[in-house]
């Protein structure tokens, strides 16, 4: 596979939402200048200060090492509140393994060192000014983007929510194996894109989407559960063909998470353009693969015009705006933050988030067919399983286990890159309302995980260009070896993973 595919069109009918999407760009011309913009020079847009951004200048990201259980629940309590501004991002069962990653505001960095200095826990600065970061990648992603040809899709570099959504609306032109579809909206209107990659498509009408309309049984037992839960109704989203298994990958539940998208679309164009390699052409025999590439687009698109750190949704609040979506699932839920300003706050109740209801139906109305869930995050390098609220293991556990670990061996394999595994509570901190515990307690997906992706906090969530491609082809390498290890296949040889695409 190249760096970068063309981008042709030929005629073809679309489905209805993307149909209104194009009438709307043509009738619209400031959507238009919009869109050029985001694709061309979006960011020299804003290095240029175009747009108003949260400043970072001075902020440090602290990698902290507890010592005990003690330790551990002495965080939690003292640095993820707003009074001391600090943002606790890992808090370990095993802090041998995997260290408390401790982001702090420039202003309240007096008090952090102090604190951590009182309670004798020793720690390392992984980065002393967070802000330098920002205007790095920003530079690197003008710079790249300058240098390549504006009909080319570049999986070098990050790109804004628009290009992405042109560029898979472009994928189904040229690949009969692609149908896009919308599960719903997000708050602010953006469409939350489902991709089905199946060999079932090629057989489908030119134009039909893979979602079609759910039986009156399905849509009257799916609006009598959410009835009863005390949830409003949502209209339907579809059936799909029902034959094979089907693995879901999600990306970019986290808006500041970009790697994770970027690797999403790399898979994407991987099982597209090689569908008759000796390794993807099994894989379609055995599975379809639906991507949701861009889980939370309000908030991705907010990372790129004012808040490249930002994590939740864009959700309005009375005293800060946004919900962290992989705590808002009907699963142990109890607000895991009660702070509306908490960048880990749950929402006032489970699955009030429009993101999160959508997942829900696709989960509710096809959970029959999905034999394994994927949620990419970043950074740690962990692969996780449930449970994420206490540390007792799954009866299912064994069988977890095994897959993770020959997923981790096969990531490992390509470039070198280490990658622990195991319960999310056991290996990294309590939190409740997940995804993963939602997939697999509500609708017993075993093989239902979490993964981490690069780095370990030397780059924070602003991983250099240069590892998008290789942070890419070992998540890909993994998540082969996951779904050939579920079968109980074999799993290949690197080195029929093409490095070098």
């Amino acid at each position: 596979m190249a760096n970068s595919v063309t981008i042709t069109r030929r005629n073809r009918r679309y489905p209805d939402f993307l149909r209104q999407r194009r009438n709307q760009t043509c009738l619209v011309m400031s959507t238009v200048f919009i869109v050029v913009l985001a694709t061309l020079g979006f960011a020299h847009l804003i290095t240029n200060g175009v747009r108003n951004k949260a400043s970072y200048s001075g902020d440090m990201l602290l990698r902290v090492f507890p010592k005990s259980e003690n330790d551990k629940k002495f965080l939690i309590h003292n640095f993820d509140s707003l009074d001391i501004d600090a943002n606790v991002l890992g808090l370990p069962s095993n802090s041998r393994y995997v260290p408390v990653y401790i982001y702090a505001k420039a202003g309240s960095m007096h008090r952090v060192m102090k604190t951590l200095h009182g309670r004798s826990l020793s720690f390392n600065v992984l980065i002393q000014d967070m802000q330098k970061l920002i205007d790095r990648e920003e530079r690197s992603i003008a710079e790249r983007r300058s240098n390549q040809s504006s009909e080319l899709f570049d999986f070098e570099n990050y790109h804004p929510y628009e290009t992405i959504v042109t560029w898979l609306e472009s994928l189904t032109n040229t690949s009969s194996l692609i149908s896009l579809s919308s599960m719903g909206k997000s708050f602010e209107g953006n469409d939350l894109l489902l991709v089905s990659i199946s060999t079932n498509n090629s057989e489908r009408n030119d134009g039909d989407s893979d979602f079609h309309q759910t039986t009156e049984h399905e849509q009257e037992s799916y609006e009598n559960s959410q009835q009863k839960r005390g949830v409003r109704s949502m209209s339907a989203t579809g059936k799909f063909h029902q034959n094979k298994a089907v693995i879901y990958i999600n990306c970019g539940m986290h808006a500041r998470e970009w790697i994770t998208i970027s690797s999403c679309l790399w898979m994407i164009n991987e099982l597209v353009s090689s569908e008759k390699s000796s390794v993807n052409s099994p894989l379609l025999d055995m599975y379809d693969f639906w991507f949701v590439p861009v889980a939370n687009p309000d908030g991705y698109i907010f990372s790129w015009t004012t808040d490249r750190l930002w994590r939740k949704n864009r959700s309005p609040g009375n005293t800060c705006n946004g919900v962290d979506l992989n705590r808002n699932f009907n699963v142990r839920f109890n607000a895991s933050s009660r702070n509306p300003c908490s960048s880990i706050y749950g929402g006032i109740e489970p699955e009030s988030e429009e993101e999160t209801k959508a997942l829900t139906k696709l989960l509710y109305l096809h959970s029959h067919r999905i034999k394994a869930t994927l949620f990419l995050h970043s950074f740690s390098q962990l692969w996780l399983s449930p449970y994420g609220v206490n540390n007792s293991y799954p009866k299912e556990y064994p069988k977890m286990r095994r897959v993770m670990s020959k997923a981790v061996d096969a990531t490992k394999s390509f470039f070198g890159t280490d990658f622990q595994f195991g319960s999310f509570a056991n290996v990294l901190n309590s939190a409740p309302g997940t995804a993963i515990d939602y997939c697999y307690e509500k609708f017993g997906i075993v093989y239902s995980f979490l993964v981490e992706l690069r780095d370990r906090g030397t780059n924070s969530f602003m991983l250099p260009l240069e590892e998008i491609k290789p942070t890419a082809i070992e998540t890909w390498g993994g998540v082969i070896a996951m779904a050939l290890a579920i079968n109980e296949q074999q799993i290949p040889q690197t080195n029929t993973i093409d490095r070098q695409k």
